[in-house]
Parts: C-alpha cells; sequence; structure tokens
C-alpha cells in the first residue's frame, strides 16, 4: 500500500514538475516573439527615442570643444504708430540684432528705432530647451531689460522682460518662427505713468547656407497709468519687416 501511495505522490510531482516546465517553455517562446515583432508604433517610438538621444548628444558634445555660434541682422519695417485710434498713420523703422551662444546659453543684443514712436535697446539672456543651434528647429526662454525711450525721448523706461522664441523648419532651408515678449510694468523716469507692454511677432524665412532672408508681423499692445490723474490708456503698433541675418 504504501509503495503504491509512493508512486502516485512521485507521479504527481514529476508531472507537475513537468507541467510547470513547459509552461515556462511555452512563456518564454512568446516573449521572444514579442520582442522580435516588428511594428510600426514600435518602430516610430524607437525611431523617436534614437532622435532624442542623439539631439542630445549634439547639443552636449562637440568633438571640436564646446559649440559657439553667432549671428547679426538687420532688417526695415514699416507700421501703424496707433492703431487704437482707427487712422492710418504709417510710419518706417529698423532693427537691428545680434547674439552669440556657447553650448546651450546664448546672450543677444537688440536696436528698434520706430520713428515718431520710441527707440528701444534690450539685452537677453537665453537659454536654449531644444534644438542642437539657433539655425534649427528650436525653443528658447529668454530673460532680459530693455530700455525704451518713449515718443519724443520726453520718457524713458528700464523694464524687465520674459518670453520665448520658437523656430520650426519644415524642410532644410524653409520655415517658420515666432517670438513673445511680456515687459513689465514700470514708471518712466518722471514717475508721472506707468507703462507694460506684451509683443507678439510670427513670420518666415529661408536659409541660403549661412544667410538668412526672413520677413515678419509684429504688434505690441502697451498700457499706459496716469498716476497723476488715474487714467488708464492703451495704445497698439502693428506692422511688417523683412530682412536678412547672417550666422557664423
Amino acid at each position: 500500500m504504501r509503495k503504491i501511495i509512493l508512486t502516485i505522490l512521485i507521479c504527481f510531482f514529476h508531472t507537475s514538475l513537468y507541467a510547470e516546465t513547459v509552461w515556462e517553455y511555452v512563456d518564454k517562446k512568446l516573449e521572444k516573439k514579442e520582442f522580435e515583432r516588428w511594428s510600426l508604433s514600435s518602430w516610430l517610438y524607437d525611431k523617436q527615442k534614437f532622435v532624442l538621444q542623439d539631439q542630445w548628444l549634439a547639443m552636449n558634445t562637440d568633438r571640436d570643444g564646446l559649440f559657439w555660434e553667432f549671428y547679426a541682422d538687420y532688417a526695415k519695417s514699416q507700421f501703424d504708430i496707433d492703431t487704437a485710434n482707427n487712422l492710418n498713420e504709417e510710419s518706417e523703422g529698423y532693427t537691428s540684432e545680434a547674439a552669440v551662444y556657447l553650448s546651450l546659453l546664448g546672450l543677444s543684443y537688440r536696436y528698434e528705432k520706430y520713428n515718431e514712436l520710441y527707440d528701444s535697446k534690450e539685452l537677453a539672456l537665453n537659454l536654449r530647451l531644444v534644438g542642437t543651434s539657433h539655425q534649427s528647429t528650436h525653443l528658447i526662454l529668454s530673460y532680459g531689460k530693455r530700455n525704451l525711450f518713449d515718443i519724443d525721448d520726453s520718457e524713458d523706461f528700464i523694464q524687465s522682460f520674459y518670453g520665448v522664441d520658437i523656430s520650426l523648419y519644415l524642410v532644410s532651408f524653409f520655415g517658420f518662427d515666432a517670438r513673445y515678449r511680456a515687459y513689465q510694468k514700470n514708471k518712466s523716469d518722471s514717475s508721472s505713468y506707468e507703462m507694460e507692454s506684451q509683443r507678439t511677432q510670427w513670420g518666415a524665412f529661408i536659409d541660403l547656407a549661412f544667410l538668412r532672408v526672413f520677413a515678419y508681423q509684429f504688434e505690441e499692445n502697451f498700457e499706459y497709468d496716469y498716476l497723476a490723474t488715474g487714467n488708464f490708456e492703451k495704445r497698439q503698433s502693428k506692422g511688417t519687416a523683412a530682412g536678412i541675418r547672417v550666422y557664423f
């Protein structure tokens, strides 16, 4: 009797062990099939992952040392100095900008001359979060100071600002870009009123090797608080510009 029971137990454990071994074998085979299975979604995922890895390496390594870049541009503009009064008061102006980047960090200077409206000088520190260079699809955060002389140079403002620059290449030589700036409220040097503004800019460009030809539209909305009277006034400048930029 004992021999019979022992034989049954041995057969039972042997069968269970064999069944578990078979299940593990099948499971491993299924895992291998899933691992080697090609699908469009997994291919796109892997491709995107490799692109991001390559981009990170390109942004943070350079065989010749730290990557640096410099550009300078000039543009002529035409704009309405105050669209709020519904009068066509078109005027001309120009802008010039220069920047130098060392790896992800950049320092830029911009000068704007809008006849019969204001002169503006701004200095900004820039951080490129996305993109291998300025001459590629990128996302850049900016913070800086602007010195603005209002209309007839009777009032002077020094404003802090923050903003973002976005550039998107559709093909290797053509793309779109946009810029946003929020200039913080600040008193004029005479303390007669406060002013703040928001500026948006959007356009397109064509790259010809180290030379870029670009055009854009811009709009800046000003808000004035007259401290002596408590009155509030809004103004808007809006126009277009076209110019060239050189990269080094």
